[in-house]
């Protein structure tokens, strides 16, 4: 029996026909309802927000009118009798012509008011505005006193306000009056740094007192300038910063 010859031609592959529409990688597309969710929880959240922070703005203005001495609830942990404690600290303001919320945010970002404190860096820094020995032998030199450091840790706590009026007044008779909270908390950091720009370097890495204030540079850069201390005050106390002197 013959067989009709057949003829078997190489088989080629070839690549189906790729459909561009399917092969796509998946991409979601929220529908009309998601659409509305999402906007609706975006709203929410800016509105949260914005009333945060008007409710954090109308506080601090609040505090700005109010009558009530800058952070008196936090100096009551130290100072027993707050009526003598702020008669006493508004005689100083007035004395040095500096709203009295400038004076509390240096006690507070210096001590917490803890007059007896301890610097626990070892600086051997001590009370309220964190007393140097070399600023306490000069104040002695004024008043004609003989404190030593231990003194401080043992004297009573508005006793203690009159040796800071008095280092206060002695620093603003040397570089001027006190234009503002950094300004009176440089003349307790360092006192020659007042009247300098922004840009002024006080502590630099990798020297000790850099180590010592470290805490104090605010962008971290290995440098602690007044620009630093300007900004900490203003995170730290954004009240008392915006304080301006009123004479009583």
């Amino acid at each position: 029996m013959l067989f009709p010859r057949v003829h078997i031609l190489p088989f080629r592959w070839r690549k189906p026909p790729v459909d561009a529409e399917r092969s796509a990688p998946a991409v979601w597309r929220p529908n009309k309802s998601t659409s509305y969710l999402w906007l609706g929880l975006a709203c929410l959240l800016g509105a949260n927000l914005w009333m945060g922070a008007t409710l954090q703005s109308n506080f601090e203005i609040d505090q700005l009118l109010s009558d009530e001495l800058y952070l008196r609830n936090d100096a009551a942990r130290y100072f027993t009798d707050l009526d003598a404690f702020e008669a006493r600290l508004n005689h100083m303001a007035d004395t040095l012509e500096v709203p009295p919320a400038w004076i509390m945010a240096v006690f507070h970002t210096e001590s917490k008011f803890n007059p007896r404190v301890i610097n626990y860096r070892g600086s051997g820094a001590t009370g309220l505005i964190q007393f140097m020995r070399p600023a306490l032998q000069d104040l002695n030199k004024r008043l004609g006193t003989r404190y030593a450091m231990s003194d401080l840790v043992k004297m009573d706590p508005i006793q203690q306000l009159d040796l800071v009026e008095a280092y206060f007044f002695q620093q603003m008779e040397r570089a001027g009056p006190y234009e503002s909270l950094t300004d009176l908390y440089l003349s307790v950091l360092f006192p020659r740094a007042r009247g300098h720009s922004l840009d002024y370097v006080m502590f630099w890495s990798p020297t000790l007192k850099y180590r010592q204030n470290n805490g104090l540079d605010e962008n971290r850069d290995g440098r602690v300038s007044i620009r630093d201390i300007d900004l900490r005050m203003k995170r730290l106390h954004p009240i008392a910063y915006r304080h301006r002197y009123r004479k009583s």
